[in-house]
């Protein structure tokens, strides 16, 4: 008999009502309430239009730092000075 996962609908082959990676999601739901969980979800894995925009820009400058960065082609003039130190 094949049951599927509550949350993600994997089909499982025990009679578990979640999969491995549903049931540590839920054990987070239990942990810290299903308003919180929901809330850091939102904040951190859905983005609005503002936030998308801000992220694409954010990508495009770093790309940018990097086509820029020509130090590994002119590095800068470093010069090291070695002392010997003398006993008193």
């Amino acid at each position: 008999m094949v049951f599927n996962c509550g949350i993600c609908s994997e089909r499982l082959w025990d009679m578990s009502v979640y999969c491995v990676d549903c049931s540590v999601i839920r054990r987070i739901i239990l942990t810290y309430g299903r308003s919180d969980t929901r809330q850091i979800l939102e904040r951190v894995c859905l983005r609005n239009k503002k936030q998308q925009d801000y992220k694409i820009n954010d990508i495009i400058k770093e790309s940018q730092v990097c086509l820029d960065d020509n130090s590994y082609v002119n590095p800068p003039n470093q010069t090291i000075t070695i002392t010997k130190k003398t006993k008193n």
